[in-house]
């Protein structure tokens, strides 16, 4: 049963993080999630991106650093925010990368970025209706620039593990917005716009809530992460995003 996810949760998930280690491509969704926003990425031209719910900073800061991108980032956690204005100050990054701290849906990004690139990561699942978290993504979108939507792929095996695991996870994702015929619903409302859905990505063991079962189940976590490097990856039964790309007609 799937239960929405309020301000309240975020504030709670940022509590006490500090952090000033950068991205770590080592880390198998971080390879996955960078290599495919990186492909999106225009090769000749200045890029202009945007996270929307990006604390705490980590791969605005990769872009930014490696790619020369400007960068802006929204959340609407006042911990988030401020968690990842330390670390962008520790990766000296903070001219490069701008940080709103304000409710998208509510004040939606302004259209002034015209970004190349607006993306999230592990944000959608968490409404019942998406539809003002769609325009949110649209809002700053440059005519000619890429939305990617970036979900877990809880379905199929990853969602029969993770039940087992941990199934109060579960209820605060909304499953159903892991399927086609969810996202080809909602491509209704937005007619100027295509909507293409897929899942990219090797196995991960980092989307199961291994670490709540003590230090070795961690090690063990930490040990398949790296044996997954050398699975096939974008299996569609195993693979960890459930990815929506839209672009405008």
């Amino acid at each position: 049963m799937f239960n929405d996810v309020n301000k309240s949760h975020w504030e709670h998930n940022w509590k006490g993080v500090r952090t000033k280690s950068p991205l770590s491509l080592l880390n198998v969704f971080n390879y996955d999630a960078v290599n495919l926003l990186k492909s999106k990425l225009l090769r000749k031209e200045r890029n202009s991106v945007v996270e929307i719910g990006f604390a705490p900073g980590k791969l605005l800061s990769y872009i930014h650093h490696n790619h020369g991108a400007l960068c802006y980032g929204y959340d609407y956690s006042e911990i988030g925010c401020n968690a990842a204005r330390d670390f962008l100050d520790s990766q000296h990054c903070r001219e490069g990368v701008e940080i709103f701290c304000q409710d998208v849906l509510e004040s939606p990004p302004l259209a002034t970025h015209q970004a190349n690139l607006v993306y999230s990561i592990g944000v959608v699942e968490h409404f019942a209706d998406p539809s003002g978290m769609i325009r949110a993504h649209l809002n700053p979108m440059a005519p000619n620039g890429v939305c990617v939507i970036i979900l877990p792929n809880y379905t199929g095996f990853n969602y029969k593990i993770q039940r087992y695991l941990d199934s109060s996870n579960i209820d605060i994702h909304n499953l159903e917005s892991m399927t086609p015929i969810f996202w080809g619903k909602y491509a209704q409302r937005f007619p100027d716009y295509d909507f293409r859905t897929y899942t990219r990505g090797h196995m991960n063991p980092w989307m199961f809530s291994l670490q709540k079962y003590g230090r070795m189940a961690s090690v063990f976590q930490l040990a398949l992460n790296f044996l997954c490097f050398l699975l096939p990856p974008n299996i569609s039964k195993v693979a960890s995003m459930f990815v929506v790309e839209i672009r405008k007609r």
